[in-house]
């Protein structure tokens, strides 16, 4: 994903409902070639990057459709999504951006290996937490509840994963026991202030 892709997903990210299709281009970039890519520009992201992105991964699932490689409308390739699938991708998503964030620690993105620890918080723990407080359309921390910011939105992102869409997909019930084991180790209130 050059810096072209990355202003093009940046832009589709802050534009409003456009949950599912940035979530799909995540799953998609995740399990093909692009996934170092993505990998790598989800683990750089700042805390005000990564909780917009957690922000918009959390809103309503929507029908979407995205276009085939190719021609572009003119062949009209196009995959349909309902909500529900739309559902799946974003919560395959928050796992994979979390599992890679995760990863970071033990590929030395955040400095030397180190242990998640309540005590002392490693810089993947702090980014985790500062991004979950500025879960906001903006990124930035809610200027009417600072206090209780981390709670509120951690209580959103644990109530979206729980969420089920009705349809039967393996894949989206590993990504919840992904999630849960990555929020385990993510999660620390030490971090919020």
């Amino acid at each position: 994903m050059g810096q072209a892709g990355i202003e093009l997903l940046y832009s589709a990210m802050t534009g409003g409902q456009n949950a599912g299709p940035i979530a799909f281009e995540i799953v998609e970039a995740g399990r093909g070639e692009r996934r170092e890519q993505i990998a790598s520009w989800v683990q750089q992201l700042t805390p005000e990057g990564l909780g917009a992105l957690l922000y918009l991964l959390v809103s309503k699932p929507r029908a979407f459709e995205v276009e085939e490689p190719g021609r572009g409308r003119s062949a009209g390739n196009s995959q349909h999504f309902n909500a529900q699938e739309a559902l799946d991708f974003q919560q395959i998503a928050i796992a994979n951006c979390l599992g890679w964030i995760v990863e970071g620690v033990t590929m030395n993105v955040y400095g030397p290996l180190c242990r998640f620890s309540r005590e002392t918080p490693t810089p993947s723990q702090y980014l985790f937490t500062k991004a979950v407080v500025r879960m906001t359309a903006n990124g930035q921390p809610p200027h009417d509840y600072p206090a209780s910011a981390y709670q509120n939105h951690k209580s959103d992102l644990d109530e979206f994963m729980e969420r089920v869409s009705g349809l039967i997909n393996d894949r989206v019930i590993e990504s919840k026991n992904d999630y849960h084991r990555f929020v385990a180790g993510l999660g620390t209130e030490i971090c919020a202030g």
